[in-house]
């Protein structure tokens, strides 16, 4: 069976929906940011600090690469992964790709920004990247759900919709 890849803006419910779908599938979950702070030995914020984007995105890249080899698996992107086409072609070779769509202002309201590199100016960020992203999530899927229920809900619709592709 292929994989199922969780993509989307931060906060959209990826690492959520990601440990859920493992859970009923009984699958292996590969959460590519846990992945990179593993081999690193450091947060993904220490590594932005430290290295700066371009170094993380680099990690990233590989990190899916590598992810994607893999058999059954649900992966767990990190939001900004559709910068990279490398990683999202050999992403979508093997998995079927769920664009977890959630409302902006939902996410501001539920999210600590404070843990997010990217929006350490403020909540007009995540506005600003997704405007920048939302069409290569748009281009990189090949279904997208709507998360604006529960994390039961939103779990039960990738999997039905997996089923069919």
């Amino acid at each position: 069976m292929r994989n199922i890849a969780v993509i989307g803006v931060m906060g959209c419910g990826k690492t959520e929906s990601g440990v859920l779908l493992a859970e009923k599938l009984g699958r292996e979950l590969i959460e590519i940011d846990i992945e990179i702070e593993h081999q690193m030995g450091m947060t993904v914020k220490e590594i932005f600090a430290k290295f700066g984007e371009g170094h993380f995105r680099a990690l990233e890249c590989a990190t899916i690469k590598e992810a994607a080899l893999k058999d059954d698996a649900i992966i767990s992107t990190g939001g900004g992964c559709v910068l990279n086409d490398e990683a999202m072609t050999a992403l979508k070779k093997t998995s079927t790709v769920v664009f977890i769509e959630r409302d902006l202002d939902e996410i501001i309201n539920t999210v600590d920004t404070t843990t997010r590199p990217l929006l350490k100016n403020g909540a007009q960020a995540l506005y600003d990247i997704y405007a920048k992203r939302e069409m290569l999530y748009r281009k990189y899927a090949d279904v997208t759900i709507i998360n604006d229920s529960t994390l039961d809900v939103l779990v039960d619709k990738i999997i039905a919709v997996c089923e069919e592709e």
